[in-house]
């Protein structure tokens, strides 16, 4: 028996340049929706959980689970969220707060421009920190105490985010 006449052909060099995907991998390299689709589901997603929940942490933990669910499986995730995601979606929280009161600041500050002087964050001398959200700057920047509050986030005052803070 000699086999199929396909295997005396056979030439395992040019098997391994040849590469074959399956439908899974195709749907993996050609996602179905745009990086802006998606940030702007998030937006809506994290508008709705803020109106709707009337706890923070509710809030932060929800959307820490739903973008866990959307983010690419890289490895063996626990059956609990870690600190990580936990504070992803806070900043998520945070920012997308921020982008709603403040868009034109964040936009001037991205630019390195000056914000506008009639602007209400002119007396805080904002500045936009290595994750992107928008902190209190000033004479405390060189003191001796946490992060946190030497350089505070910038939370509207009168968002639903300040009331569940």
């Amino acid at each position: 028996r000699e086999g199929p006449a396909w295997l005396k052909t056979f030439i395992p060099e040019q098997a391994e340049k040849e590469t074959y995907k399956t439908e899974e991998e195709i749907k993996k390299t050609y996602p179905m929706h745009s990086n802006a689709t998606q940030h702007h589901n998030h937006e809506n997603i994290i508008s709705q959980l803020l109106t709707k929940h009337n706890s923070f942490q509710k809030v932060t933990r929800i959307l820490a689970w739903i973008l866990r669910a959307v983010t690419p499986k890289r490895d063996e995730r626990p059956s609990y969220l870690t600190l990580q995601e936990l504070r992803k979606a806070k900043q998520t929280i945070v920012k997308h707060t921020q982008m709603n009161e403040y868009r034109q600041e964040l936009e001037q500050l991205r630019k390195h421009e000056k914000i506008h002087i009639k602007s209400k964050l002119i007396n805080l001398n904002p500045h936009i920190d290595r994750d992107g959200i928008l902190r209190v700057g000033g004479r405390l920047s060189h003191a001796n105490i946490h992060f946190e509050m030497k350089q505070p986030k910038i939370i509207p005052p009168h968002s639903r985010l300040a009331e569940l803070l």
